[in-house]
């Protein structure tokens, strides 16, 4: 089984995050399969696939990007936003032996890298002064120091994140020692009270207090596909409820108070709700073999008498498996029947 067919993205359209006039990117994987711009999307992922690179990017590197001395260490083709800049854009995340770059992807991925890539920020390592692991493992949040600047890496595939940051600590602990620092911590974001999509489990959460569910919530970072675009949204989910969110994953800088220590935290209003359904509202769920990180989530409203279907794609299989089981389990409680699960071979 293809369980790379799920990245971003066959010939879909992708649209640009909330904040930017939405941006067609054609990405086409006639083209884009010759490149091995994107690691396998499943477990069996290692820091080694950050490392192989075709020698037509390889080159397009070593004569535009890096200086003489610099060597090529691994890559990543991600969405990335950078904090004060709205919206969210394509980029490969080049690393060498002492520098991060931000490669914008800009158009179609064929021809010469000059043509669909465009250089962008780049950082020495020494910089790096703080990291966190997103909720579920899915993003990376990098901060740099001289200049301050910070980038949300959104892989939504809990195997790369942890693959990619294994590759980046490592490359910190080869720098020379003359220009090494101690490597930041890394901290794992956490579900609370002061986060900005707590304002959706709260009220669930109160009443699955007495549950005792040991993982009260699912949070998958995903594609919403219409037609021939796919939209970044996030699907957030209690026992009761699915809701369709639109996150920009923007922080900011707050300064040192007294008491207290300065730091980046979520923006307050960094959301907007597209849909919320009610997990009983769910009246099927399709599959397919050859697509594994696509899934049709098939709705029917009872008060409106009305039918409609959530096209969901991920970066990860295995967490779109698990949303299935999350799903399944609270919806055959309710009502005692099996849910319904259709696996096609292939997306219509």
């Amino acid at each position: 089984m293809d369980t790379n067919a799920g990245s971003l993205m066959g010939s879909y359209g992708y649209c640009a995050s909330r904040g930017t006039t939405p941006s067609q990117l054609s990405l086409s994987s006639e083209y884009e399969e010759h490149w091995n711009l994107s690691p396998p999307s499943n477990a069996m992922l290692t820091t080694q696939d950050f490392c192989s690179v075709d020698h037509r990017l390889k080159l397009y590197l070593d004569m535009e990007v890096f200086s003489k001395s610099e060597e090529f260490r691994c890559f990543l083709k991600v969405g990335v936003v950078k904090d004060g800049k709205p919206g969210e854009f394509l980029a490969l995340v080049v690393a060498s032996d002492v520098q991060l770059y931000f490669l914008e992807i800009n158009g179609e991925i064929r021809g010469q890298p000059s043509d669909w890539l465009k250089k962008g920020d780049s950082h020495s390592l020494t910089n790096l002064c703080a990291w966190e692991v997103g909720l579920f493992h899915q993003s990376l949040h990098i901060e740099f120091e001289n200049p301050c600047t910070s980038y949300t890496l959104l892989l939504r595939n809990q195997s790369r994140c942890r693959r990619f940051l294994q590759c980046l600590t490592h490359l910190m602990q080869e720098l020379p020692p003359k220009s090494r620092k101690e490597i930041p911590e890394v901290t794992v974001a956490e579900m609370t009270l002061h986060h900005p999509l707590w304002v959706f489990l709260d009220k669930d959460l109160a009443k699955e207090a007495g549950g005792g569910s040991a993982k009260p919530f699912f949070y998958l970072l995903a594609y919403l596909i219409q037609g021939a675009s796919a939209f970044p949204v996030t699907l957030l989910s209690t026992h009761s409820n699915l809701f369709l969110v639109e996150e920009d994953h923007q922080r900011q800088k707050v300064p040192p108070s007294s008491g207290a220590e300065g730091g980046t935290v979520k923006l307050p209003n960094s959301f907007q709700l597209k849909e919320s359904q009610p997990i009983s509202s769910i009246s099927g769920v399709i599959l397919y073999r050859f697509s594994p990180c696509d899934m049709k989530l098939q709705l029917y409203d009872e008060v409106r008498k009305e039918e409609s279907t959530w096209h969901l794609r991920t970066e990860c299989p295995d967490l779109l498996a698990e949303l299935v089981e999350w799903l399944r389990v609270p919806w055959e409680e309710m009502f005692s029947i099996a849910l319904n699960k259709t696996v096609l071979e292939v997306l219509e």
